[in-house]
């Protein structure tokens, strides 16, 4: 009976009919169920809290605009901690209806009554809470990672809806790394699997898990456990930046994780754009997808020569103006994507050096501009403004601003990103108590002046370096988002990025990547990561005996490694690939995908440890299968299991020539070959001649390197060695944290 109530709820869920939905529920409540249908029915219960809460909120003349605003959490510093850093701001809550919604209730809410629709939340919270705890160690993944998106959604509607006086609940805080958890399971428990030696203690640590979970009155202590255990053991000059899709797929989340730090989360609406200028064009996911993943079939489809024919006259330049034509839509998508999708909130990935310093001259002028801007703060008829409680923005959104780069750089134009954080800091204001009507704001004059005051910081900021040393970025991203390459957004070009499937994942890799295990005289001084030694390698070259280029380009580079083992022109036993995978410490394939057709999946990950820093420079090597509501799955998913410590690979198919010129860049980069080793001739012709110059010069303009670099930052920095930038050079990611060599002699 209860089964059919739930149905006929999603029923009205599906019609948007969340009263109805809400009713039909109320009847279900006493009714005898299995334990499964208990978690369904709190989840089915938060989701219509949630539908009718945003649904009220649409009538709010503050809060109607939430929907399309972005709102991060926290978006205030906490009054009872320390706060140093915080931006003193006055009171504030939303945005649209945006002419007018600052315009009533002037008057009268000095202490408001929470509202309906937060009271709503706060339920569907503990609802969702209550559904997570029960399910962590028995629903399926899917019900798992449900949860915890609705969990994260609802907190950060919670805490933009709350008063300024209100308390945040400890399950708040839990839903800030809920998503991640949700993750950290889901990989667990794979691992479990895999790992029937250890089966009992794998299920024992599960059981565990979830008891402690059962137990929510400990959320407090799980919070603790969780940012010791997975955050405080990164690297202090690293971020850990984790990307997820509401369930709705209208919002981007997007977490920060630092060690020394609360996690920092924002919630992008991705058609946010749209809601403010109705004549932009939407851009939603759906539409951002569709065009990826033709972009790869069409990729996929133009790579290989062998089914074309090229004899006839006028066929290779038609393929080459194909190719140049997809390198510029994917440019153009990528473009696009960090102008809608991020826009302003691009800073967020930025690897800037801290200066508390500078930014609290920043500080300062942002408070002159928002005081001397915002209605609410100037006098009305010769009156001084109402004056309100003044309120501390975490300072975090400061540095988003800082994050957008130095404003004189020639190709910059930060017109609309800071039109778009200045919308989100009035948005933070209106959210908690400070009325401002948005038609009244000259938001135009705000931006030449934030621009000002930004330029003020990076002129003052030129004495030192723009980049922290050895900055590294983390990224984990939700199965939806794996086949897009982020890492080669405009606002990440040049920096170190590398992926994870997880944080259990990440904080197995930093664990073994320890002083400890880096054999003898390690130095205190030597940046964070895992080394390698380039006396203990093995290279695999062209073993299906067809990519006679690369052979050539790569064989008398190789064999000068005389401790190395070389297997060339011709496919490796699985025995050997898979002692090359246990005894080496950098392994190199050079053929086709990811060498699946001579090492079996099972082989891989049932390694006690996978040790090489690999390379996999074949088509589509570290590219992930999706299997609908299941986990993704594919090659570089097993190295990763089985603790490799770094894999670098191909999200579609690449040409060789060019992954070659890549693969040559990125060993001299790294430090495996001086510099100049792979360096092409220039008898190439036209066009291909004058992009490689191009290349040359750009190979020989780089400083020469007088520090150790990282396989991550050797990586970033040769996407330039290829001719199609984006077509090949954006294909090639890294999965894993910082490799470095460590040559004779600990240098």
């Amino acid at each position: 009976m209860a089964s059919v109530i739930l149905s006929r709820a999603l029923g009205f869920i599906n019609q948007k009919d969340w009263t109805s939905a809400l009713s039909t529920l109320e009847s279900a409540k006493e009714l005898p169920k299995l334990f499964s249908t208990l978690s369904q029915e709190q989840v089915v219960t938060a989701i219509s809290l949630i539908g009718h809460s945003m649904e009220q909120m649409i009538h709010d003349p503050v809060f109607s605009v939430i929907q399309d605003s972005t709102i991060s959490f926290p978006a205030i510093a906490s009054s009872d901690k320390n706060a140093s850093g915080g931006l003193s701001l006055s009171q504030t809550p939303p945005r649209k209806g945006r002419a007018a919604a600052g315009a009533t209730e002037r008057k009268g809410s000095k202490e408001r009554a929470v509202p309906a629709f937060a009271d709503a939340l706060r339920q569907a919270q503990e609802l969702l809470l209550e559904a997570h705890a029960s399910t962590l160690s028995t629903a399926n993944s899917t019900m798992v990672h449900r949860i915890s998106a609705l969990l994260q959604n609802t907190v950060i509607l919670l805490s933009a809806t709350s008063t300024i006086h209100s308390k945040v609940t400890a399950g708040s805080g839990f839903a800030t790394f809920s998503v991640d958890l949700a993750r950290n399971v889901t990989w667990k428990r794979e691992q479990s699997t895999l790992q029937t030696k250890e089966a009992t203690q794998t299920r024992a640590h599960s059981t565990d898990l979830g008891s402690s979970k059962r137990a929510s009155l400990g959320l407090t202590t799980e919070m603790a456990k969780f940012q010791k255990n997975y955050i405080e053991l990164v690297p202090h000059n690293w971020s850990v930046i984790s990307v997820s899709l509401s369930d709705n797929h209208h919002d981007l989340c997007i977490t920060k994780f630092q060690a020394g730090h609360s996690p920092f989360i924002l919630r992008l609406p991705l058609e946010r754009a749209n809601s403010r200028d109705a004549d932009s064009e939407v851009f939603n996911f759906e539409h951002g997808r569709e065009e990826m993943m033709e972009i790869i079939r069409l990729a996929n489809e133009t790579s290989h020569s062998a089914s074309r024919d090229f004899s006839a006259k006028g066929a290779k330049s038609a393929w080459w103006a194909e190719r140049e034509a997809l390198d510029e839509r994917l440019r153009d998508l990528l473009s696009t994507i960090e102008t809608t999708w991020l826009g302003g909130f691009k800073g967020i990935f930025s690897q800037h050096e801290r200066r508390p310093d500078l930014l609290a001259r920043f500080q300062k002028s942002f408070q002159q501009i928002l005081d001397g801007s915002l209605p609410s703060r100037n006098r009305v008829r010769g009156k001084k403004a109402t004056k309100t409680s003044k309120v501390s923005l975490d300072p975090r959104i400061l540095d988003l601003f800082i994050g957008l780069g130095d404003p004189s750089d020639p190709d910059s134009d930060f017109d609309e990103a800071l039109n778009d954080l200045l919308y989100f800091v009035v948005d933070i204001l209106q959210f908690h108590g400070e009325r401002n009507a948005y038609d009244e704001i000259d938001f135009d004059a705000m931006v030449v002046e934030t621009y000002d005051a930004l330029r003020g910081y990076y002129n003052a900021a030129k004495t030192g370096s723009e980049r922290a040393d050895d900055a590294h970025t983390v990224l984990v991203l939700d199965k939806a988002l794996h086949a897009f390459p982020w890492e080669s957004m405009p606002c990440m070009e040049g920096l170190a990025v590398s992926r994870v499937p997880s944080l259990a994942c990440l904080r197995q890799l930093i664990l073994e990547s320890r002083p400890s295990n880096r054999g003898d005289d390690s130095d205190e001084d030597m940046p964070e990561g895992h080394y390698v030694s380039a006396e203990r390698g093995t290279y695999i070259l062209n073993p299906s005996t067809d990519l006679v280029n690369t052979q050539s380009t790569f064989k008398p580079s190789l064999e000068t490694f005389s401790t190395w083992k070389g297997i060339v022109n011709r496919a490796p036993q699985e025995g050997e690939f898979e002692q090359a995978l246990s005894n080496s410490e950098i392994l190199l394939y050079f053929g086709h995908g990811s060498g699946a057709q001579y090492v079996r999946a099972r082989t891989i990950r049932r390694l006690e440890k996978c040790k090489p820093a690999t390379f996999l420079m074949g088509c589509s090597s570290a590219s992930l299968t999706e299997a609908g509501e299941f986990e993704c799955y594919g090659p570089v998913w097993n190295y990763m299991m089985a603790g490799c410590p770094a894999v670098v690979g191909t999200l579609w198919d690449v040409t060789d020539r060019d992954i070659d010129r890549f693969a040559g860049r990125s060993f001299e980069e790294w430090g495996l070959f001086p510099k100049g080793t792979f360096k092409e001739s220039k008898r190439s012709k036209g066009k291909s001649k004058a992009l490689n110059d191009e290349v040359i010069d750009d190979a020989e303009g780089d400083e020469q390197v007088t520090r150790n670099v990282s396989l991550a930052e050797a990586v970033a920095r040769s996407r330039g060695a290829c001719k199609f930038k984006y077509l090949n050079a954006a294909a090639v990611v890294l999965y894993g944290i910082p490799v470095y060599i460590k040559h004779k002699g600990g240098e």
